[in-house]
């Protein structure tokens, strides 16, 4: 099964500072899935990780780590989010959102 979190102010403080680090220590207790954070402040997942993710942080959190630049307010905003979703589930025929 696989499981996805979209994290809806993906470049916000309490992300930062709470959601990150607390989605890293699941994964390594043995929770496994993916976040998609999403922001307006950064154009690529390159610049995101720079900016909001330690350097310490593991190797497998940084895997299951994307990022979706998204303005909610935009015309055509659950598209590209969509796109996202698919490309991270993949062909799995169970998943939890």
């Amino acid at each position: 099964m696989k499981r996805v979190v979209v994290q809806f102010g993906g470049t916000g403080d309490l992300a930062l500072k709470k959601l990150y680090p607390a989605y890293e220590h699941l994964m390594e207790v043995g929770f496994e899935f993916t976040v998609i954070a999403l922001g307006r402040r950064f154009p690529n997942r390159q610049e995101f990780l720079e900016a909001m993710v330690s350097p310490k942080a593991s190797k497998q959190f940084l895997e299951h780590l994307e990022y979706l630049h998204y303005d909610m307010y935009a015309e055509e905003a659950t598209k590209p989010l969509k796109s996202k979703i698919e490309a991270v589930i993949g062909g799995a025929k169970e998943v939890e959102l």
